[in-house]
């Protein structure tokens, strides 16, 4: 990975997708896309929620012109597994692929996973709720690796 100029931060928040989207080339299947409606504007709210934590400026928009903005994060959902259910155990996960951009320019990228057995009542719980735990850790690990980069 490659470490991020000095001054980078600096030039305003990190644009990053209100909703992040699913890699049209991904593994995801058909029916976590038309159940689980929401696991890509929670990744948002989350990595949001994390680097405010951090104190990384971030601001969710819902377009982004990656050749020009002077610091943007692509983030695409490229997997998501979710299998078993309530009754007999969750297995689910989920990974992202982040890239850190300057005016088109890769500066640093990444590739995260999680996963989770659904925690706590989990056998109470269905199969988008459990992703949605994956995406707040997900959403964690983005701003994390975002803010050592802009360190």
């Amino acid at each position: 990975m490659a470490a991020i100029a000095p001054g980078l931060a600096a030039a305003g928040p990190t644009l990053v997708p209100a909703n992040v989207p699913y890699d049209s080339e991904g593994v995801v299947p058909e029916n976590v896309v038309r159940e689980c409606t929401r696991l890509g504007t929670k990744i948002a709210t989350f990595t949001k929620q994390y680097a405010d934590k951090n104190g990384t400026p971030v601001e969710l928009v819902d377009e982004i012109d990656f050749g020009t903005a002077p610091s943007a994060l692509r983030v695409e959902i490229f997997n998501v597994v979710s299998s078993g259910n309530a009754f007999i155990g969750h297995n689910k996960s989920m990974s992202v692929r982040v890239e850190l951009l300057s005016g088109g320019e890769v500066k640093a990228k990444t590739s995260i996973s999680r996963n989770s057995m659904g925690g706590f009542g989990a056998g109470f719980k269905g199969s988008c709720s459990v992703l949605g735990r994956v995406t707040k850790a997900l959403g964690q690990d983005i701003a994390d690796w975002l803010s050592q980069q802009q360190r």
